[in-house]
């Protein structure tokens, strides 16, 4: 397996030390996933993402490319109630099926540009296709904020960063976006 500096990965020889780190680099962030094949080990590549993510405040997901492996993974951390933690699911060679319902997020934001927040214009359902960590291929429909979430890691895995997806509000005393000329709160904005 190589990494997005192009050295060789042994999973076998390393204890993964050093992909605790996120990248932030966004030239590197850019590069396409490839996918996982068939009978590939990726179990330690998951226990580190998930390690990432266990000693992350924030962060409520991860995708491989972010700790500098351009696989077809991302891992989402909810929060258990049942179990008083978290529960960590792996996404493998993800395809979204479908989207639907427009929505603006706002305060999207990213363990990659820590301290940035956009709006962004996202979906509201996500119909998923994916495999488990065992092989099997699963069908799930994401909604609100794991649907966000999902559509987030689904774009690193394509090389696009959050900042892609982000939407200009217009202020108030701005000229409206319908080419009125009047300010924004005179014309389309009164309509809110």
């Amino acid at each position: 397996m190589k990494d997005i500096y192009g050295g060789d990965i042994d999973f076998s020889l390393t204890t993964l030390k050093g992909l605790s780190d996120i990248v932030q680099d966004e030239s590197l962030l850019r590069k396409i996933s490839e996918p996982v094949s068939k009978g590939e080990d990726i179990i330690p590549l998951v226990n580190a993402m998930v390690d990432v993510l266990k000693n992350s405040i924030t962060g409520v997901a991860l995708s491989a490319i972010q700790i500098g492996i351009p696989k077809r993974i991302f891992v989402l951390k909810d929060h258990n109630r049942e179990k008083k933690g978290y529960s960590y699911y792996a996404y493998i060679n993800p395809v979204v099926k479908d989207m639907y319902d427009y929505i603006s997020f706002k305060d999207e934001g990213c363990l990659s540009f820590p301290g940035k927040k956009v709006t962004t214009k996202r979906y509201e359902y996500v119909q998923l296709q994916h495999q488990r960590i065992d092989g099997e291929t699963c069908n799930c429909v994401m909604q609100g904020f794991w649907a966000v979430v999902t559509q987030h890691e689904m774009d690193h895995l394509d090389g696009k960063i959050m900042f892609d997806r982000q939407i200009k509000i217009t202020g108030r005393n701005e000229p409206c976006t319908c080419g009125s000329n009047k300010k924004f709160k005179k014309c389309c904005g009164r309509l809110l």
